[in-house]
């Protein structure tokens, strides 16, 4: 399996069987990218694998992008995070996706998607394609672009990491819980997830409860979830601890910042006792009002107080 790391290797060497593209961290302009679609739709066999991550890929490189995928249909692994797409971009991309019938990783973090854009993905999207990990981290989506999402993950049944995180999904359907809904009965369906983040998404208690009840509870594959950044109250994190019980997998549980009181805090280590997986120490990413030091059920508890200092989880890759 041969890989690709220069754009002068892929000029040069286009009767290489080159299976993997990665070009990530190049500082790639639209300019340069324009380039690199021609090169890359010149090359005689099929590729796999493209990652043009960290670059400063815009809407009209996306252009060039989407042909690529056109010309390369067997594509399964498609990494463009944190270049300046933007919803004109995504529109092109979207609607070349597609094609790609093989695709099971797509991300697309830091892409500069809102509403419009999601929407554009979901046409893209429609007809499911099967995806094992999804990535929209770190974009603009809000109400209606949330409405969108779930749709594509209802229709992509084979999830094993979703990664939402830093997106507003509150103010769906003017605040009622419709919207809500369609996300939590999208989840309900992935009966393969593993991860999933949704950090920072300005959720609200009521669909935490939603997704304790119809989600975590037959999540039995989780090993891992993060809920960080996110204000919930006890009743809530109560209803979170109970679905837990039934998960044997969960390995990660990251609380940070969602106002844990110390009922909270026992009521999750009763819902985790059972749990031959669970280590200790995970404990550390959780916040609560008692000492350093102290034990709950048996589960000793090291505190991180707010502050410059403080450390968050890792975010996905």
């Amino acid at each position: 399996m041969a890989t690709a790391t220069s754009l002068k290797q892929i000029i040069s060497d286009s009767d290489t069987e080159w299976t993997a593209i990665d070009l990530s961290n190049q500082q790639i302009d639209s300019k340069q990218a324009k380039k690199l679609a021609k090169a890359l739709i010149k090359l005689k066999y099929s590729i796999n694998e493209i990652n043009l991550s960290n670059n400063q890929i815009s809407s009209q490189g996306a252009m060039g992008i989407a042909k690529v995928i056109e010309k390369h249909h067997r594509i399964n692994s498609l990494n463009l995070s944190n270049n300046p797409i933007g919803a004109i971009g995504i529109k092109q991309i979207a609607h070349s996706l597609q094609n790609l019938k093989f695709l099971k990783e797509l991300k697309l973090s830091n892409n500069k998607i809102d509403d419009i854009g999601a929407k554009y993905l979901h046409e893209g999207l429609k007809e499911g394609i099967n995806l094992e990990i999804l990535d929209l981290s770190n974009n603009r989506i809000k109400g209606n672009g949330t409405v969108s999402i779930s749709q594509i993950i209802g229709k992509n049944c084979k999830l094993t990491e979703l990664n939402l995180e830093n997106n507003q999904l509150s103010n769906i359907n003017s605040h009622k819980l419709d919207g809500y809904k369609m996300l939590i009965n999208a989840l309900g369906k992935q009966s393969k997830l593993a991860k999933l983040n949704l950090q920072n998404t300005h959720l609200i208690d009521e669909f935490l409860a939603l997704l304790a009840d119809n989600v975590l509870s037959k999540a039995y594959n989780l090993v891992e979830l993060n809920l960080s950044n996110n204000s919930f109250n006890e009743g809530a994190l109560v209803k979170l601890s109970i679905s837990l019980e039934s998960n044997n997998k969960l390995t990660k549980l990251y609380l940070q910042n969602t106002q844990l009181t110390n009922e909270a805090m026992k009521s999750l280590a009763e819902g985790l006792k059972n749990n031959e997986e669970y280590e200790p120490e995970i404990t550390s990413v959780l916040r609560c009002a008692i000492h350093e030091g102290d034990e709950i059920s048996g589960v000793p508890v090291e505190v991180h107080q707010s502050g410059e200092n403080s450390q968050e989880p890792d975010a996905a890759d």
